[in-house]
């Protein structure tokens, strides 16, 4: 059995990232709450600055291509769906970051080499 695995356009992400950063900026209180806001704000608060890194580059991932697995880190990871998460982190967020969020992420300029990003997929339990 041969898995898929998709690719993220990174030109698509830049622009889409762009956007939603644009739109966050202009309405910042309109930005809608979620289930998820505790385990975001969790995060995005938290210490470890790659996690927030893995996170953002996950919903980017998705949001781009929806048949990427959020979860992978990896391409070579032997789930369906695995993408480079690194590639689109340090392709798109991290520039972008710098340019229109002045590093508030933290401003790794690697963040995927961190070992919580060094293992093929993540697990996530709430």
């Amino acid at each position: 059995m041969s898995l898929t695995k998709p690719t993220v356009d990174q030109r698509l992400a830049k622009q889409l990232l762009r956007e939603s950063i644009a739109i966050a900026q202009d309405n910042p209180r309109e930005i809608p709450a979620t289930k998820w806001d505790t385990e975001i704000r969790t995060i995005i608060q938290g210490k470890h600055l790659t996690f927030r890194y893995i996170l953002v580059t996950a919903l980017l991932g998705k949001a781009t291509n929806s048949s990427i697995n959020a979860l992978t880190l990896q391409a070579g990871a032997n789930v369906e769906g695995a993408y480079d998460a690194r590639s689109l982190c340090h392709g798109v967020v991290v520039p972008l970051e710098r340019q229109l969020l002045n590093s508030s992420l933290g401003g790794s300029n690697e963040p995927f080499l961190n070992k919580p990003a060094r293992f093929p997929t993540r697990v996530i339990s709430f």
